[in-house]
């Protein structure tokens, strides 16, 4: 919370040159104390979560001296940050070489295009990246211990160069990218990690992806499109966060009990980018008639506080519906837990335990690549832990509803998925619930439907639900009073 003001730039005014520089400026100024946020527009998501920030934080001034189109007065301003600059080109992949330069020295980086900008403030050419790789990088400027965080790295899209690359150089972390994620480029990023890391970005394909950082003791958090994050990790608006109370379980009676959870919370630039005010789904005119769960990356606390901030104050608390938070998966970040070690999967689960807590989310979904209780155990014997939601990633309903108790907590599988186009829609998953029976007393009782958030929304889910409210003999909770339903009236 140092900064006492910031330039605001509009990312939509800048060449793609100067995108580059901009997120360079950004990520090194704070590392001392942000003086950069970047929007798309005063309709954006962006703006509107400045706008949150400065209600937060009301002596925060906003300069709007750069906003247009100014990359070159901005590095003026911000030059002091800085002993030289590196060239870096847009479509040979040297832009990763130069963020990845950038976390390890103090230089801006800038084009062939718009190299005056940093000769006109007086810095020097430290490096001519262009056409050279990562790989070169790494082995150039690695001359002492410590170049690069062993704890972040960032797997970035060439052609997504205006993007993540303020995070990366704040971290100190490197950039790379690779389809292949058994290359040796990408064998030699992951093996500089000290797990549990934290690689962002996002990879050609999720579950090499994924499986990639597991096997290394890593985690992902999808943020390819993120903007601002080395800012808004500075800024702190709340320490905790408390959700609401869980309404009074209801008395006993012949019901099938269902729970909605909304998919991939985990996804950092989505929620960034304007999931929080989509009518589709948190901006929702529908949000509010339905219990609803919502997955949620624990580490939004840290990395975009005031986005969380925002979420859990607009939450839905009333006699009849509530929003619930849940740790998304597979608790701090994204990772395969069957396929992580066990040391690393240990440490995993106590900063995941220690979000939880911060976050009043206990329970956590879990995405792995195959059911494993050694896994589920590993997690459940963490006291801040409640229950674990585990999904199959190739299908999350391939535990079929199933519901164990581990360490006399439940893990709890999907039953059917609300999926259009892959499984369920509203029309095909309806009929199936009205058939599900009515024995609170069974596993067969309840079901926990996933929501696919790329093909359905909060008015598929009203859908469903006002359906079984018409048919009676269901209760849609959300997920805290669910799982509570199923530890009072589950043997166990």
């Amino acid at each position: 919370n140092c900064a006492g003001s910031l330039y605001v730039v509009d990312q939509t005014t800048l060449s793609d040159d100067d995108q580059v520089t901009v997120n360079a400026i950004m990520g090194a100024t704070a590392r001392t104390c942000p003086r950069v946020y970047v929007t798309q527009g005063p309709g954006s998501s962006y703006a509107a979560f400045l706008t949150e920030l400065t209600a937060a934080f009301p002596a925060l001034v906003l300069n709007n001296t750069y906003l247009n189109n100014s990359a070159a007065g901005l590095l003026a301003a911000c030059a002091d940050v800085f002993t030289g600059y590196a060239i870096v080109n847009l479509t040979d992949g040297s832009v990763a070489s130069g963020y990845t330069l950038a976390a390890a020295r103090p230089v801006v980086l800038v084009t062939a295009n718009n190299e005056a900008a940093a000769t006109a403030v007086g810095l020097p050419l430290v490096a001519d990246l262009t056409g050279v790789p990562v790989s070169t990088v790494l082995a150039t400027y690695n001359t002492s211990a410590g170049a690069w965080s062993p704890r972040i790295a960032a797997l970035q899209l060439p052609a997504k160069f205006g993007y993540l690359g303020d995070y990366t150089i704040f971290g100190g972390g490197i950039m790379w990218w690779d389809t292949n994620m058994s290359s040796a480029l990408t064998t030699t990023v992951l093996s500089s990690l000290a797990g549990p890391a934290a690689i962002f970005g996002w990879g050609a394909d999720e579950p090499s992806t994924v499986t990639a950082a597991s096997v290394y003791d890593a985690y992902v958090h999808a943020s390819d499109w993120s903007l601002n994050l080395a800012t808004l990790t500075n800024f702190e608006v709340a320490a905790t966060f408390r959700q609401s109370a869980p309404r009074p379980a209801p008395p006993p009676a012949a019901r099938h009990t269902v729970c909605f959870l909304m998919t991939d919370g985990d996804n950092i630039q989505w929620l960034e980018g304007g999931m929080p005010f989509n009518a589709a789904w948190w901006g929702s005119p529908d949000r509010g008639s339905v219990s609803l769960g919502w997955t949620l990356s624990p580490a939004l606390r840290d990395l975009a506080n005031v986005i969380q901030a925002y979420m859990y104050s607009t939450a839905t608390n009333t006699s009849t519906a509530r929003d619930v938070f849940v740790s998304a998966p597979s608790g701090i970040g994204y990772l395969y837990p069957d396929l992580m070690s066990p040391s690393a999967l240990a440490s995993v689960v106590n900063l995941t335990a220690a979000y939880a807590a911060a976050n009043d989310a206990s329970i956590v979904n879990i995405i792995g690549m195959n059911y494993a209780q050694a896994a589920a155990s590993v997690y459940t014997a963490a006291p801040e832990v409640s229950a674990l939601l585990w999904y199959d990633y190739a299908v999350y309903q391939a535990l079929g509803g199933n519901i164990t108790f581990v360490n006399g907590k439940p893990v709890i599988g999907a039953r059917f998925q609300l999926w259009s186009g892959e499984f369920d829609t509203p029309a095909t998953l309806i009929p199936k619930l009205l058939a599900q029976p009515k024995t609170p007393g069974s596993p067969a009782g309840y079901s926990l439907i996933p929501v696919h958030v790329w093909t359905n929304n909060v008015t598929d889910v009203r859908t469903v639900a006002d359906a079984l409210a018409a048919a009676g003999g269901f209760a849609v909770l959300p997920p805290d009073e669910f799982v509570a339903a199923i530890a009072a009236n589950l043997p166990h």
